[in-house]
């Protein structure tokens, strides 16, 4: 048996076999892996008296847990995803009542066991089955929490195209610890005329928007990055790509396996990646979630705030006549204002350390590094197995009724003048010290009639049944 730490990048569910599998893709101590989960056994939760029809895959188990409104509650398990997702389909149309439905299967595989992105694996690995990828692959491992924090490798991408939808050329631009730094740009160049680039070893001319696309995969999986990362990546440049490789016949496999790149909306104008084994992660999102403040935020203005430079065709001119004619006229020199786009990504991503920050908000919530600015899913992964274990299992999110917001705090109007003495008192936020103070969180309210605290308004806590308060 051996034993190594990782870090989990992604997750994904899928029937195999009609079958139900979790995977799990990371980088440990050895390098990249994959974990294959066979039979994880995904469920939702139904009130003990619901009136369930015998549905397919499905095996029921009584449980000693209630909802919060104190109803006994009992497991439904299933073989399959395919099952899973039916039965909650039709147990919904049907006004039935689940809890925890919404829950991501991969998610709860790795809370119950309290494991946040950080992973000791134990088991006997194997290389790839498939022989194509650089991978460690463990089936059915032993999983533990572990710390560990390892250096992730990122590559930064950019793609530069015509106004009639013509794929021009892909760069990339990647450093990584003691490897040499790479710098590639693929452009399409028919003719490939001797001499027209002086640095072969950074431009590689193409016949066609396919051999683009092709030598862009290739470089992808022989670099191996964790994270690809870019300007708009996900809304514009795989978007792109990814309709321009369909439409080529080409299936767009930039991931650890042979599945193909998903994309979706997960709300207006934002945009997940699906990549197995690899992390997308979108340079202007990321610093809005983050906090990062700019007039805007196109590259330029984020480079120029930042890094005191900005990209090689200035705001002034006609950024789409000019790309378009440098194409025509001047391949070389595209391809250095699209690879100067590729590190300028890389440098920002550097120099405000936001990797870093997604990497420990990661350690820290369970969720992957791309998802760690949803606060309904990273306070799931905290509270649910903690509330398992107290006996209590969460409605849905549909299902729960909002009650009136709370009032904010009174804000004084000013009255600007000179003043000989001033005391300036700055509470970042109450919040914490509030919650401590009355033991405030879902499960001491549930239990609030054990060892109960008031407030000033009335509402009753429990001194000694909660979660939260010892968190914070």
């Amino acid at each position: 048996m051996k034993s190594v730490k990782g870090f989990i990048l992604s997750s994904s569910s899928t029937d195999k076999n009609g079958r139900a599998e979790v995977h799990y893709y990371g980088r440990s101590e050895d390098g990249p892996f994959k974990i294959v989960i066979t039979n994880p056994k995904p469920l939702f939760f139904v009130e003990q008296d619901a009136r369930i029809p015998d549905l397919p895959g499905m095996f029921v188990r009584e449980l000693d847990l209630k909802s919060f409104n104190r109803k006994p509650v009992k497991g439904l398990y299933f073989d399959s995803f395919d099952r899973y997702y039916n039965a909650r389909r039709e147990l919904h149309a049907q006004g039935i009542t689940t809890f925890e439905s919404d829950v991501r299967p991969a998610d709860r595989y790795l809370m119950e066991r309290f494991i946040h992105t950080g992973v000791e694996i134990t088991g006997e690995p194997e290389p790839d089955l498939a022989g194509r990828e650089k991978l460690g692959v463990w089936i059915n491992p032993k999983l533990a929490p572990a710390d560990y924090n390892p250096a992730l490798k990122w590559l930064s991408m950019d793609i530069e195209t015509g106004q009639n939808g013509e794929l021009y050329s892909i760069a990339l631009h990647g450093t990584y610890g003691d490897e040499t730094e790479l710098k590639k740009v693929f452009i399409v160049d028919e003719e490939n005329t001797p001499g027209s680039y002086p640095d072969n070893s950074l431009i590689i001319p193409c016949k066609s928007e396919r051999q683009v696309i092709t030598e862009f995969i290739k470089e992808t999986k022989r670099y191996d990055p964790d994270i690809l990362i870019g300007w708009h990546v996900i809304g514009f440049d795989l978007d792109f790509l990814a309709k321009k490789s369909s439409n080529l016949g080409i299936p767009l496999s930039i991931g650890r396996s042979s599945r193909p790149l998903k994309l979706a909306e997960r709300r207006r104008g934002i945009y997940d990646a699906d990549v197995d084994g690899r992390l997308v992660i979108d340079g202007p999102q990321t610093l809005r979630t983050a906090f990062f403040k700019f007039e805007d935020y196109t590259l330029e203005t984020v480079a120029q705030e930042i890094l005191g430079r900005g990209k090689d065709i200035r705001p002034e001119e006609d950024k789409i006549a000019e790309i378009n004619r440098r194409f025509k006229e001047d391949k070389a020199a595209l391809a250095r204002y699209n690879l100067e786009d590729a590190v300028l990504v890389t440098e920002i991503f550097k120099a405000t350390g936001i990797i870093g920050q997604l990497k420990t908000r990661s350690l820290i919530t369970g969720l992957p590094m791309n998802r760690v600015g949803m606060s309904v899913a990273a306070f799931d992964f905290f509270m649910l197995p903690a509330i398992h274990r107290k006996g209590y299992v969460a409605p849905d999110v549909k299902d729960i009724v909002p009650g009136g917001h709370a009032a904010g705090g009174l804000v004084f109007t000013s009255a600007p003048k000179l003043y000989p003495h001033v005391v300036v008192l700055d509470f970042k936020s109450l919040y914490p010290t509030i919650m401590r103070t009355f033991f405030i969180d879902p499960l001491s309210r549930l239990d609030s009639d054990i060892d109960p605290v008031t407030t000033p308004v009335g509402i009753k806590f429990s001194r000694s049944r909660h979660i939260l308060p010892s968190y914070l």
